[in-house]
């Protein structure tokens, strides 16, 4: 690339609607970052991210989550809780389930009864991020046997701090994947 050493309003137009022409070709969203180098405005792209809604999500590990939760408030309470899901175009619940938190080894097991069955809880969480993630495990034989077939989900949740619940998806297993089942809500009882 040469670099011309005068510079006018002119260029810098034309090299952002060049810019724009190959955005609109390119799918994914483009944020154009300018760096400013002496007399020079050097303009690169930067590909931003999403979270694929077909793979169950990790955990981000930055010190504030994008809900504003911070280290400092203790939202990993052993006891009970409430959770609900929206699937199907309808919300589900709120459901009772008794969750115990462990500290020292950062995970957490529970159980608890909804409209499917009863199910068992395992996972781990993280004080730093707010999140913790799960496997809600059926038990065959309880509950609705057209929904129970002692199956596996998984839930990843995130703490919103000004809403005071965590909320999150739940993947249900299909075909040795886990797709996106339904949007979930879980709060202190």
């Amino acid at each position: 690339m040469t670099v011309n050493k005068t510079h006018d309003e002119n260029d810098e137009e034309k090299i952002e609607s060049d810019e724009a022409d190959e955005s609109e070709k390119d799918p994914p969203q483009q944020k154009p970052s300018g760096i400013v180098d002496g007399s020079q405005r050097i303009e690169r792209k930067h590909r931003e991210t999403s979270i694929e809604t077909n793979k169950v999500p990790y955990m981000n590990p930055a010190k504030e989550n994008q809900n504003g939760y911070q280290a400092a408030e203790n939202i990993f309470v052993s006891g009970l809780w409430l959770y609900r899901y929206y699937q199907y175009n309808q919300w589900f619940g709120p459901f009772q389930q008794q969750i115990v938190f462990n500290p020292m080894t950062k995970t957490l097991n529970g159980c608890g009864v909804d409209n499917v069955g009863q199910y068992l809880l395992n996972g781990s969480f993280s004080v730093e991020t707010g999140q913790l993630e799960m496997m809600q495990h059926y038990q065959i034989g309880t509950g609705n046997p057209n929904f129970n077939i002692g199956h596996k989900d998984a839930i990843q949740l995130t703490w919103n701090a000004s809403r005071k619940l965590f909320e999150g998806m739940g993947y249900s297993q299909s075909g040795g994947n886990y797709v996106p089942g339904s949007i979930i809500e879980m709060s202190h009882a």
